[in-house]
């Protein structure tokens, strides 16, 4: 399980934001977030499933935050 933190959204109004997590592959594991959210500072947990639900195994997965048209990514430890 990794909770993650994401920058503050500073827009006046809500923002399309999607949060997805691939393998080292490139293939999309688990969506976290895709929906509008309010400005201010987020977070998010990655509980160690897919998207079937099953456990993903231990590993290094890339999480990829899009906030409107801003694209962030991170490294995600899975333990």
């Amino acid at each position: 399980m990794a909770d993650i933190f994401f920058q503050e959204i500073r827009n006046q109004t809500k923002t399309k934001v999607i949060f997805k997590v691939y393998d080292v592959f490139g293939k999309e594991i688990k969506t976290l977030i895709d929906g509008f959210e309010k400005p201010g500072k987020h977070s998010v947990v990655f509980d160690g499933t897919i998207n079937s639900g099953q456990a993903a195994p231990t590993r290094i997965y890339c999480g990829r935050l899009q906030i409107g048209s801003e694209i962030k990514s991170q490294k995600i430890l899975k333990h």
